[in-house]
C-alpha cells in the first residue's frame, strides 16, 4: 500500500515496463486508477487550516485510501489468475487420463478379440498365414486333426515357431514360453522404479548435452570478432569498469566468455560426472582458458567439446531407449548382461537334443 506522494513519483502500483514496482498484475496507469481518483477527490474537498487540514492532507488521505483499492484489486488480479492456471493444470490432466483410459479400452479389445480365437488360429497369424489363403486353411486342417502330442513335441513346435520369428531363443522369456507355452513372461513390464530414475536421468543429460552444445556453436559464431591474448583481457576489465569505452569487440570477449566458461565449461562437467574420461579432462581444462586464446585454436577446442557432447548424448539416448524396452540387462545390452531376477519363478528350458523339459 502507498504511504506517501513519494509512492506515486517512483511508480507505485505500475508495471515494471513504466518503471513502478507494484507487480505485474494491474499495472500502468489503468492498475493505479482509485489512488488517481481519490487524489483528485482529497483536492477537491474543503479543507479548514484552523483543523490541521489543508488542500495536501485531503489529497494525501484520498490517495492512500484509492491505493488500497487498487492493491486489493491486484491481489484479486493475480488469485484469479492462479485459479485460471489450476484449472488449466486439472483439464490436461483429466484430458490425459482419458487418452489412457482409451488406450486401455482399446487393448482389451485387441485382446478378448485374441482370447476368442483358437490356438490353432493364433498360432497361423504368428507364422504369418493370412485369412482365406490355402495355406492357412491346410495349416489349420492339419493341427485341428486329433491327434497326440506329448509335451515335448508341443514345445519342438514352439521353438520352430520361435525361430522364423526371429525371437532370441537365449532370451529366458522366450526359453520359458518354448517349454511351457505360458505367453506371461513375453509380456512387457513396466520399468522398475530404479530403472525410472536411470532413464530421467539420462534424458536430463541428454537435454544439458544439448544446451552444452548450442553454447558452444554460438561461441564459435562471435569467436572470429573476439581479440585474445592478455591484452584482450586487460581491454575487458577496462570496458567493464567502463562501459562507455567498451568496443564491440571486447563485448563479443565478454559475450563469448559468459558461453563458454559461465554456462557450457559447468554444464559439461555436470554431463561428464566425476570420473570423466582423459579426453573429457582435457577438454574442459582446454575450455577454462580458451577465451584467452587465438580464434583457431578456440574453434579447435570447441570441436572437440561438440564431438565429446554428441557422444554423451548417444550414449544416454541409447542408455533411455533400452531401459524404455526391458533390453538394457539382457546380454549384449548396455548393462551387465544379467537379467534382473524376477519373482515369477525358476525359468523352464526346452533341450531339443533330449526332447526333455528342463
Amino acid at each position: 500500500m502507498a504511504d506517501s506522494f513519494a509512492d506515486l513519483f517512483r511508480g507505485y502500483g505500475m508495471s515494471p515496463g513504466l518503471g513502478g514496482y507494484g507487480g505485474d498484475q494491474g499495472g500502468g496507469f489503468g492498475g493505479m486508477s482509485n489512488s488517481l481518483i481519490g487524489l483528485g477527490m482529497g483536492l477537491m474537498q474543503p479543507y479548514n487550516p484552523w483543523a490541521g487540514t489543508n488542500a495536501w492532507t485531503n489529497a494525501l488521505s484520498g490517495y492512500q485510501t484509492g491505493a488500497a483499492l487498487d492493491q486489493r484489486a491486484r491481489a484479486q488480479q493475480q488469485q484469479a489468475a492462479m485459479e485460471r492456471a489450476r484449472l488449466a493444470l486439472a483439464q490436461s490432466e483429466a484430458g490425459r487420463q482419458a487418452s489412457q483410459f482409451q488406450q486401455e479400452m482399446e487393448l482389451r479389445k485387441q485382446q478378448f478379440a485374441l482370447q476368442q480365437q483358437l490356438p490353432a488360429e493364433r498360432q497361423a497369424d504368428v507364422l504369418g498365414y493370412k485369412p482365406g489363403t490355402p495355406e492357412r486353411q491346410s495349416f489349420l486342417e492339419s493341427t485341428l486333426r486329433p491327434k497326440e502330442e506329448t509335451l515335448s513335441q508341443q514345445a519342438g513346435q514352439r521353438q520352430i515357431i520361435a525361430q522364423r520369428m526371429g525371437m532370441d531363443l537365449a532370451d529366458p522369456a522366450v526359453q520359458n514360453w518354448i517349454a511351457t507355452g505360458s505367453a506371461e513372461t513375453l509380456k512387457p513390464k513396466e520399468p522398475s522404479a530404479h530403472a525410472q530414475a536411470s532413464i530421467e536421468k539420462a534424458d536430463d543429460t541428454v537435454l544439458s548435452a544439448q544446451n552444452a552444445i548450442h553454447n558452444l556453436n554460438y561461441a564459435k559464431s562471435i569467436s572470429p570478432q573476439t581479440p585474445a591474448g592478455i591484452l584482450g583481457g586487460v581491454s575487458e576489465a577496462v570496458g567493464g569498469a567502463i562501459p562507455s569505452l567498451m568496443s564491440p569487440e571486447m563485448k563479443n570477449r565478454v559475450l563469448l566468455r559468459q558461453a563458454v566458461t559461465g554456462q557450457a565449461l559447468e554444464q559439461l562437467r555436470a554431463i561428464f560426472g566425476g570420473n570423466p574420461t582423459e579426453g573429457e579432462r582435457k577438454v574442459l581444462l582446454q575450455l577454462q582458458g580458451s577465451v584467452d586464446q587465438p580464434d583457431d585454436v578456440r574453434q579447435k577446442i570447441f570441436d572437440d567439446a561438440i564431438e565429446l557432447a554428441n557422444k554423451r548424448i548417444a550414449l544416454n539416448q541409447q542408455r533411455a531407449q533400452q531401459l524404455r524396452g526391458g533390453t538394457y540387462y539382457k546380454p549384449g545390452g548396455g548393462g551387465s548382461g544379467q537379467a534382473p531376477v524376477t519373482s515369477g519363478g525358476s525359468v523352464r528350458k526346452y533341450n531339443p537334443q533330449t526332447g526333455a523339459i528342463e
